[in-house]
């Protein structure tokens, strides 16, 4: 399939730009009649059209009139939300003991504590990424969040464990709404020259929300709240519905309705637009993700030898190949995945690093946690604050990133020098022995700081790379998809870590199982690291007119 960039020509033979038009849209200059056009509509992010100095105005309007304490003030208000959806997954790592011990949930179904909540998110997000683009995202951002805070206060009141993982599950659907929404409203909010530093920035929240998520999580349990309604993961769940509840209110007000909102929409109907939601797409695509998710949770808890696993893994597999030639039948505009999107510069690159890195933190605080808690007797602040170097290091990098964004801008050095950290730090942990005292020093703590911040410049270039390679009015879908990679590669790796947990006896007590876990994570690593040099185009110009920023 031919690569071809974000193509403005067909715009160009419709519209002239006004020379007198103001980058930042403050200018209240009147244009000649010829040059009339909408000074409001932002250029698309990476793919510009110059005429006298001036960048060609896109078809989804963008907030560039705002001041910058707005603007930044909103990319809070994104991180955050970003951070509280990995609070409420990273968390239950240290609850799920307590909830299963409540709800006297047998071995078998632990895991559904955590993973009711990751298979509905990583199965919608898709869905909601269509729905952005279609309908404002400022409401599918402010009532996503909403419901969020609100499922998380009737979570910490149910008396059983069915309910719990219904809503659960529904929670992780609303958390699904907000990433999609925001990167849309990121990419109208901001103009090209700020929007890398933005998206680095949102970026990072993911990785810093799932680092501290572990040490609020080990704060609360230190609380003697007590038993039952009182116990410390129920208080945990309101406090974290009233930290959702107080800007999500106020977002209500606050947020700008028409961001990110494309105008050639409000010309089509109710009707228009719920068949472009393509639900028939979304059905196929929802299920593909849902059964491939599910059938590596069931082979770790029950065996990749069982029909647990085989069965909805074949599936699944069906399923992919029959979502694609199901989009590529509809015509232009209905799809919700644009066959075209795969067509732009280094969007497939982009996507399979997603389906590679987010693994690079979850295949080690997911084993580490255990063995601390479990293992090692430790607390769950203590296991935490061992933990936490991670999330500090992501927090560096990102306020390094954000100073020096060109980095970002330069996959080809970013992404190689970061996959090459992140290997490296795989290579340092699989030395450890009891991951305690001086061999926490030597072989945990080093690579945590220097392969999470290498993991950090993959992840924060991947979704720059990917929301600036795409035109604003797929933007949601964008994000959507890239959740979705980052989902679904996370889910892989950790089924089949979940079964190199079994090669030797006594799962994570034998610590060479983790091992051999690990050298699989760094060959895993490699993979992507491979597929990015072989497959990337360093692209700087594309034609006369038409640049792309990578």
């Amino acid at each position: 399939m031919t690569d071809i960039p974000y193509d403005l020509s067909k715009r160009d033979s419709e519209k002239t730009l006004c020379p007198l038009a103001d980058p930042i849209g403050t200018s209240s200059a009147p244009c000649p009649k010829e040059y009339q056009i909408c000074q409001s509509l932002p250029q698309h992010p990476t793919a510009q059209a110059e005429t006298d100095g001036q960048i060609e105005a896109n078809d989804v309007k963008v907030g560039n009139s705002f001041s910058e304490r707005k603007k930044w003030s909103l990319l809070a208000l994104f991180s955050f939300s970003l951070i509280v959806d990995q609070w409420a997954y990273t968390a239950y790592f240290l609850f799920t003991p307590a909830v299963s011990n409540e709800y006297s949930i047998p071995a078998a179904q632990q895991s559904w504590v955590i993973n009711s909540y990751v298979i509905s998110f990583g199965s919608t997000i898709l869905l909601f990424g269509r729905i952005s683009d279609l309908y404002p995202p400022s409401t599918v951002f402010t009532y996503g969040f909403l419901t969020l805070g609100l499922l998380n206060l009737i979570i910490s009141f149910l008396p059983e464990m069915y309910s719990y993982f219904v809503f659960r599950a529904i929670s992780g659907i609303a958390a699904a709404a907000l990433i999609p929404s925001a990167f849309k409203l990121i990419s109208g909010i901001f103009p090209k020259e700020q929007l890398g530093k933005a998206l680095t920035i949102y970026s990072a929240a993911a990785p810093v929300g799932g680092g501290s998520g572990a040490i609020i999580a080990g704060v609360v349990d230190l609380i003697p709240y007590g038993t039952g309604q009182m116990s410390a993961w129920r208080w945990f769940s309101r406090i974290l519905a009233v930290m959702i509840f107080i800007p999500a209110v106020g977002s209500i007000w606050w947020m700008p309705k028409d961001i990110g909102r494309d105008p050639s929409r409000s010309e089509e109907s109710s009707r228009q637009k719920f068949i472009k939601l393509d639900l028939g797409g979304s059905f196929i695509i929802l299920s593909a993700v849902l059964l491939l998710i599910l059938s590596l949770t069931m082979g770790g808890d029950h065996g990749f030898n069982t029909a647990y696993f085989i069965a909805p893994f074949i599936i699944s597999l069906f399923l992919f190949p029959t979502f694609l030639w199901y989009e590529s039948r509809l015509p232009e505009g209905y799809p919700l995945l644009p066959p075209s999107i795969f067509k732009l510069t280094n969007v497939g690159v982009f996507l399979f690093l997603g389906l590679i890195l987010f693994s690079w933190w979850s295949a080690n605080l997911s084993p580490l946690f255990i063995i601390y808690l479990t293992y090692r007797g430790e607390s769950g602040i203590a296991a935490g604050a061992r933990l936490f170097p991670q999330a500090a290091a992501s927090i560096v990098v990102t306020l390094l990133l954000a100073r020096w964004s060109w980095f970002t801008h330069h996959p080809r050095y970013a992404i190689t020098t970061g996959l090459t950290l992140a290997i490296a730090a795989y290579a340092v942990f699989s030395q450890s022995t009891d991951q305690v005292g001086t061999d926490y020093w030597k072989f945990i703590f080093p690579p945590e700081i220097f392969g999470s911040a290498g993991a950090m410049m993959v992840y924060s270039a991947t979704n720059v790379g990917v929301m600036t390679a795409v035109p604003p009015s797929i933007a949601g879908t964008a994000g959507g998809l890239l959740q979705v990679s980052f989902q679904v590669g996370s889910a892989l790796a950790l089924g089949i870590q979940a079964g190199l947990f079994t090669i030797h006896d006594g799962y994570l007590a034998n610590f060479k199982n983790v091992q051999i876990s690990w050298y699989f994570e760094m060959g895993w690593l490699g993979l992507g690291l491979l597929v990015f040099l072989v497959g990337y185009r360093n692209v700087k110009k594309l034609s006369e007119n038409v640049e792309v920023g990578h």
